[in-house]
């Protein structure tokens, strides 16, 4: 089969050197690959054809000048009603006309229609394999049915990502496991999956099984996943089953310039409490409640903050974060409420991630950005569709087909849209319930200062002793300390460096 393929290539060659135009060969120009390469697409789709009629002549002057849009253009005046409209060839060059022209998912789509790929001439699948390469974004949004001749043609790597989409979704553990087995090893699908599998290991309480892949993902060398998310996940591995030092070592590993930082600063702070040292978990959060992260920070920080503060009995400063809550929330919770109901009709600067009251997790969120993308490449299929409508009246008059592309075009774009801001409204209801959950939690704690006020002013007038400072700190060292001249004037170095003194904590009465 191969001495076949080596022998039709040079029979190509030979007859791409007679087709040269006369202009070239007069003034000695050489031919580029490209060039070359687009001369044995021609040729191939000639050795297709009985004979030539003026308007495939045209097609195919079209396709040796690389000239796409025009070549898709005069596609159908070319070739309908011929026999080669009914075979597998004519559908893959169409949809490989599609793909050029920038219609990348519609050729794709169009492409794994063919129900029997192996007809598909060896040049247009060589055609194929150099277009769509293995990390084009089309493969992710692409509504695929994926057959075993795919994977002859494409390989494992694009079987996997088209396969992963479905199954991610699911996180299902037999059908990520099975969907590991095809993967290549050390390839970057095979990392995206042992991902998924940390996570569905953990969600279903096997936390060994999760450990044992995130310490494989961590040394891995073709990782898509960022390694700070791999670190906040170890840490949450470890929370999980009471390693709290861990954890806290492994939240510390998060550099200040991730968009993870303020979630790992957070989560450290719920292990310093639940490892008994509130003093620590207020020294974290001094840096949460900073008014710099005003929108960035989730609801929790300022839970987390009072409970630390109420278990040294810092009634004062308890009262000042149950004081603060609203005015931090209020108007964030009004939008996310607004967000959560509103029609698809937001303005782009509303749904901008840059919008502080957008929620916090846009920013993070993985099935967001993939959204984001399938939008990107419809927005260009519209723009495309558009220019081929317009280009299409000048060239050959009206044509329905190219009308019905850009209107379907146009649709997907919408769909698309729609599924964006559908994705935004879901995350701003998780936000919403997070808020309204944590402002119920801060309403006990507030009940809870108050009992507590009552009993402490009883035994207050006991205590002869000196009160013993209890001191918290975020794990800054000598090389970290500053000092700053300016009390309200904030620098970012001061952040995960802060100290706290706790100098009328709660005291016990000295028992005889």
């Amino acid at each position: 089969m191969k001495l076949i393929a080596f022998l039709f290539a040079v029979l190509l060659s030979t007859a791409v050197t007679q087709a040269q135009d006369m202009e070239s060969l007069l003034e000695g120009r050489q031919e580029t690959q490209v060039k070359r390469n687009q001369d044995y697409l021609s040729n191939t789709i000639r050795s297709f054809l009985e004979k030539t009629t003026p308007e495939q002549n045209a097609f195919l002057r079209s396709i040796e000048g690389g000239l796409w849009n025009e070549a898709l253009i005069q596609f159908t005046p070319a070739f309908k009603g011929t026999t080669f409209e009914t075979t597998e060839n004519f559908q893959a060059l169409h949809a490989l006309l599609y793909f050029r022209v920038g219609l990348t998912v519609t050729g794709i789509e169009e492409l794994l229609a063919i129900k029997d790929a192996k007809k598909i001439h060896f040049q247009l699948v060589t055609e194929w394999k150099e277009s769509a390469k293995e990390d084009h974004p089309a493969w992710n949004t692409a509504r695929l049915k994926w057959g075993p001749t795919w994977t002859e043609i494409f390989g494992r790597v694009i079987e996997v990502r088209v396969l992963s989409s479905e199954v991610f979704v699911k996180n299902a553990l037999s059908e990520l496991n099975e969907l590991a087995m095809k993967a290549p090893v050390n390839s970057k699908e095979r990392a995206l999956i042992d991902w998924h599998l940390v996570i569905a290991y953990a969600i279903n309480d096997q936390a060994d099984k999760a450990a044992k892949i995130m310490a494989s993902l961590l040394k891995a060398t073709h990782n898509p996943v960022p390694v700070e998310l791999l670190n906040l996940t170890a840490a949450r591995l470890l929370y999980q089953n009471g390693y709290f030092e861990a954890a806290i070592r492994y939240n510390d590993k998060i550099p200040k310039s991730s968009a993870y930082y303020l979630m790992a600063q957070e989560e450290k702070a719920w292990a310093f409490l639940r490892k008994g040292e509130p003093q620590n978990a207020a020294a974290v959060t001094q840096t949460l409640v900073n008014p710099t992260f005003h929108g960035q920070v989730g609801p929790e920080s300022f839970l987390i903050r009072s409970l630390a503060q109420l278990k040294v009995c810092d009634y004062s400063a308890v009262l000042e974060t149950l004081k603060f809550f609203p005015k931090e929330f209020k108007e964030k919770s009004i939008y996310l409420e607004k967000l959560s109901e509103k029609a698809v009709t937001a303005t782009p600067a509303e749904f901008s991630i840059k919008n502080r009251l957008m929620p916090k997790a846009v920013l993070v969120d993985e099935k967001f950005r993939q959204l984001l993308q399938a939008e990107t490449l419809f927005q260009q299929e519209v723009k495309v569709s558009d220019e081929l409508y317009t280009k299409s009246l000048q060239l050959t008059g009206l044509q329905a087909a190219f009308d019905r592309l850009k209107n379907q075009a146009g649709q997907r774009y919408q769909q698309a849209k729609s599924n964006s801001y559908a994705r935004v409204q879901e995350l701003a209801r998780v936000e919403l319930a997070e808020i309204k959950k944590t402002l119920n939690k801060l309403h006990i704690v507030e009940a809870e200062v108050i009992q507590q006020v009552q009993k402490t002013d009883r035994f207050k007038a006991q205590l002869k002793d000196d009160l013993k400072a209890k001191v918290g700190t975020t794990g800054s060292v000598a090389k970290d300390t500053l000092k700053f001249p300016m009390e309200k004037e904030f620098w970012f170095d001061e952040l995960a460096n802060y100290r706290v003194d706790f100098k009328k904590g709660c005291q016990a009465r000295r028992t005889e």
